[in-house]
């Protein structure tokens, strides 16, 4: 079992991030000459893609501009203590 009291997490910006994915989506139904997509229908494949579209920021810069935090549970470093 692996335990620990110091959890690393990298901030990035995820602003705009849903409507480039809106832009791609659109963008492929028409290089797929098929019907563009209602808001309905994106609500399915938009937090997908937008996720998608977070983690390429990320590894393109190779999260040079992430805001690095590390935080310390008391109540994990307990438990981690008792084991």
């Amino acid at each position: 079992k692996r335990c620990g009291t110091k959890i690393s997490i990298t901030l990035w910006d995820e602003r705009y991030t849903s409507k480039e994915a809106a832009t791609r989506i659109k963008a492929e139904a028409i290089a797929r000459k098929s019907r563009i997509p209602s808001a309905s229908d994106l609500e399915a494949e938009l937090d997908a893609d937008a996720a998608c579209i977070i983690l390429e920021d990320y590894y393109k810069e190779l999260g040079e501009d992430g805001e690095v935090i590390v935080l310390e549970d008391e109540a994990v470093e307990r438990e981690c203590a008792e084991i």
